[in-house]
């Protein structure tokens, strides 16, 4: 049963505190942006390193950052799918010691991450090396830990009742998972796949060192130009990563209100007591 939450009168500190988080966001979300804004309206010579942007590189890289999102967001999502299954419906010491492995990659630098990955594949996965499967290997393992957040909490809110209730009506085990789990568990999906979608487009030292050869993204082109002081010309990567970044946390704030609908509509509903009869009158 939730406990409600408790609400507390600022009285004269309201508008300080409403004043503090207008300058937050201000900071957080005005200066980037009216940043990109300028360097936008500026030309390539403006910059202290005139440089102008290809409309061709331009295309590449938003379709290469699309291309390795959506392909790392789905299989992290589906690698998350099983561990999550297993911490909500068979809880025990086998379950959180693998929940607390995937997790190490949280405390652990990307780039601590990324070396080692090139050191194995050098060593002992040489064809993989610099190919896009070992780059989305990366991507899962550093991931892994937002997907299995959102999907665990999902299966945690889709009862277990209601898969033996269908277990119960002559519905096989994948048959269950299809049509009573994942619907339920559907929101919570969309949102962890949103939130490693973020993560992997904005990703850049793994990125730089296991990406393909000749492949380049949203982000490592931005960091290309910043690094020459190039900004005029960093500044349509930057926005188009600003756009896809937005895009995709919208998508998971739509997810995530939809996971607390379903969990609320899926709360059960508290047993009439002789003082409160079943309808609520």
């Amino acid at each position: 049963m939730r406990r409600a939450s408790e609400r507390h009168a600022l009285g004269r500190w309201r508008w300080p505190v409403a004043a503090g988080f207008v300058a937050l966001n201000a900071a957080t979300l005005g200066v980037p942006l009216a940043m990109i804004g300028y360097w936008l309206t500026q030309p390539g010579a403006a910059a202290i390193t005139p440089a102008e942007v290809s409309p061709e590189l331009l295309v590449s890289t938003t379709f290469a950052s699309l291309r390795l999102g959506l392909t790392a967001a789905c299989f992290t999502t589906l690698l998350a799918l099983p561990l999550a299954y297993l911490l909500a419906r068979y809880p025990g010491r086998a379950a959180t010691f693998l929940e607390r492995t995937a997790f190490i990659a949280q405390g652990v630098p990307s780039l601590v991450i990324a070396l080692a990955i090139v050191s194995l594949a050098v060593r002992a996965l040489e064809p993989l090396y610099q190919g896009t499967t070992l780059l989305i290997a990366a991507y899962a393992i550093l991931f892994l830990p937002l997907a299995l957040v959102s999907v665990r909490a999902a299966l945690m809110q889709a009862q277990q009742r209601l898969e033996e209730t269908a277990r119960a009506l002559g519905l096989g085990w994948f048959a269950t998972l299809r049509r009573v789990v994942l619907p339920l568990a559907g929101p919570g999906l969309g949102a962890a796949a949103s939130m490693v979608f973020i993560s992997v487009v904005t990703e850049l030292n793994a990125t730089l060192l296991l990406a393909p050869i000749g492949t380049h993204t949203l982000a490592t082109q931005v960091w290309t130009d910043t690094s020459t002081l190039a900004f005029a010309a960093a500044a349509p990567y930057a926005a188009l990563l600003t756009a896809l970044s937005l895009a995709a946390s919208g998508l998971l704030f739509a997810f995530a209100g939809r996971s607390a609908l379903a969990g609320h509509a899926a709360a059960p509903t508290p047993a009439a007591t002789p003082d409160m009869p079943a309808d609520g009158t």
